[in-house]
């Protein structure tokens, strides 16, 4: 864990001033690259009640967007982890700070939940329409760094951690995560 938490601070170190950092969950495949969703009703749905089970959100914010989805501007750089002992790998994005405001379609209904404490957004959304069926998604957002990079990058990895317990089978897994 040592070695990802230093790599990690390293990037945060490079971009925190030009960008924001994401932090997603889903799953990384050779021929399909790194697909960002959860798959699963049910791991939205453990993850959405841990976190509606804190009563000390600085903040909580909940939004719906229908035919067009908000989308960051530009990706600046990736790393991406892969994590054999668990359900989920990891992708760590380097973002400009401006979005824009994206067509999908007709049918397009997203659900989106921020919940924000210090210098992080948990944010999970559920997106629904015909050609892509329901897409399920958590990522979490370094929006403030306050403190070292290395202190932001082992906080955001063991709230990572935290979230990929809460959806694990096998609780007493030591999660690796080798970049790729």
């Amino acid at each position: 864990m040592e070695n990802t938490i230093s790599e990690v601070s390293d990037f945060i170190k490079r971009y925190k001033n030009v960008g924001n950092i994401r932090f997603t969950l889903g799953k990384y495949t050779d021929g399909f690259g790194f697909e960002k969703q959860i798959y699963h009703r049910g791991k939205y749905d453990l993850i959405l009640k841990l976190l509606n089970s804190n009563p000390g959100w600085d903040d909580v914010t909940n939004s719906i967007l229908e035919k067009n989805n908000n989308v960051t501007y530009k990706i600046i750089d990736t790393l991406i982890y892969k994590n054999e002992r668990g359900p989920y790998d990891l992708i760590i994005t380097a973002e400009s700070k401006k979005c824009q405001n994206v067509y999908i379609s007709e049918d397009y209904v997203k659900n989106e939940i921020n919940f924000m404490r210090k210098c992080h957004t948990f944010q999970i959304s559920h997106e629904s329409d015909v050609s892509n069926g329901d897409v399920f998604s958590f990522n979490l957002q370094l929006h403030k760094n306050v403190n070292s990079d290395t202190y932001n990058s082992h906080s955001s990895l063991l709230k990572i951690i935290d979230i990929i317990k809460v959806v694990d089978s096998d609780k007493s897994v030591d999660y690796v995560f080798e970049k790729l």
